[in-house]
């Protein structure tokens, strides 16, 4: 089953968390400054085979990355990154190198970079990212999900970004300055 992706506006705002989803800036800042210890867990990172759902790139084979985004401990977003292959040559080398430092942190840290349009989608049962983030994250295979998805763009070359955002994430709480309440 493939997800249908929607315009960002108005679909977000049935969503519940349209804040979050409507971001414009980097996640991984607004992470950090939602928690006290921002964390990334790499569960892949290579070259392999197109998928279904992920953007159409034109290519038989991709580089992808799937990560888990930890606020305080907690998953709170499952991410997956996919560019072509060429693009790691020219554009887009430092992704061979990412680690686990956050790909936001890379990508706004970039000068000429351009962000497509986000695209929202509400993930059900069947859909394969669906089942992946909660497979990644040991969710029920039942519980839907939200998901944002936009293009980074330097140079021709586009690396796509799915960020699914999982039932952790409703508890965070911005932290106060001198406060420490950070998360619910």
């Amino acid at each position: 089953m493939t997800p249908r992706w929607r315009p960002l506006r108005p679909a977000a705002a049935r969503s519940g968390i349209a804040q979050w989803l409507a971001e414009s800036g980097s996640l991984t800042a607004l992470l950090r400054a939602h928690c006290r210890n921002f964390g990334l867990r790499r569960l892949q990172h290579g070259i392999g085979a197109a998928q279904p759902d992920d953007p159409q790139l034109g290519a038989a084979r991709v580089w992808r990355r799937e990560v888990l985004l930890l606020a305080d401990g907690h998953a709170v977003v499952f991410a997956r990154s996919v560019a072509r292959v060429e693009a790691l040559r020219d554009a887009w080398r430092l992704l061979r190198g990412l680690g686990t430092r956050p790909l936001g942190d890379a990508v706004f840290a970039r000068a000429g970079v351009h962000r497509t349009p986000i695209v929202v989608c509400r993930l059900r049962r069947g859909d394969a990212l669906q089942r992946a983030a909660c497979r990644a994250t040991g969710l029920d295979p039942a519980t839907e999900l939200w998901a944002r998805r936009s293009g980074f763009v330097l140079r021709g070359a586009a690396v796509w970004v799915t960020e699914v955002f999982l039932p952790e994430l409703r508890a965070l709480r911005r932290c106060g300055t001198g406060s420490d309440a950070c998360s619910g």
